[in-house]
């Protein structure tokens, strides 16, 4: 079941860092889908926070998505998909500002084993290299968002990178499918100055085969610089529409994987909305 044939929606991400020079183009790498295709390509999911943030430097940027393999249908060209940005500040200190996932929809049709490949495009400098997170969702027959009667959560701190458990959903014995999924992802002890925060959640099941899962959170938080001030931003959350087929009573197990370690806990929280 490794190309995910039991279910219909998935999600693919990189995770790199951005460049530093204006009007630089540097190469996320390559995201090669799963065999058993055509695959349907409906939504492009971008984000970037500063690593290191630096007075009167901003985050302006645009992703860039390339058919490396040439079978992705229409030709993806031009293919320019913009980022949440952030402005800049003046002064020797700033917050962490929170920095929203966009999720562009788009129909490309795409043969099983296509690679695409992303480039972060800057439009103005950066001293450090910012985090960015590009990706895809993909499915055989795109999802239309609908009411869902049932909702279920689990939640865990984590402060390590790489992944950690939070934990998992049991499904109502009249589960037929899950409709959305999403995860916020903040800070809940005393947030450290310079750590930016973000990462993707995973689900995994015995009884569903999810993979591949990798699903982008609400957002993340980039780095503040100095002596951290004011009050944390605040976030609503993401829920992304997605047709997966399910067993009654399945089990569904939720992933958080931060890019980096944080000294004082995170907060990740998995919501599944289903019939």
């Amino acid at each position: 079941m490794s190309n995910g044939s039991d279910a219909n929606c998935h999600s693919m991400i990189l995770n790199a860092g951005g460049g530093t020079v204006a009007a630089s183009i540097t190469n996320l790498g390559n995201i090669t889908l799963p065999a058993g295709g055509p695959w349907i390509i409906h939504g492009i999911h971008t984000l970037a926070v500063n690593a290191t943030s630096t007075a009167a430097e901003g985050i302006i940027a645009h992703l860039r998505m390339t058919s490396v393999s040439g079978d992705v249908t229409p030709n993806p060209a031009p293919s320019r998909w913009p980022l949440s940005g952030a402005g800049s500040f003046l002064g020797a200190a700033t917050g962490k500002p929170f920095m929203p996932t966009m999720i562009w929809p788009t129909r490309l049709e795409a043969a099983g084993k296509a690679v695409i490949t992303f480039d972060y495009v800057m439009d103005t400098l950066s001293t450090v290299a910012p985090r960015v997170l590009a990706g895809v969702l993909f499915s055989r027959t795109p999802p239309e968002p609908h009411a869902a009667p049932f909702s279920d959560r689990v939640s865990v701190a984590a402060t390590a990178a790489g992944a950690t458990l939070i934990g998992t959903i049991t499904l109502a014995e009249k589960a037929t499918r899950i409709t959305a999924v999403g995860c916020e992802l903040l800070q809940s002890a005393v947030s450290v100055a310079a750590e930016e925060l973000l990462g993707w959640f995973v689900l995994s099941s015995d009884d569903i085969d999810f993979a591949p899962s990798q699903y982008p959170c609400t957002g993340g938080f980039s780095a503040g610089l100095a002596t951290n001030h004011g009050l944390g931003d605040g976030t609503y959350p993401l829920m992304i529409p997605v047709d997966i087929p399910v067993p009654g009573g399945a089990r569904v197990d939720c992933t958080i994987n931060l890019v980096t370690a944080v000294t004082n806990a995170a907060r990740a929280a998995v919501t599944i909305m289903y019939e």
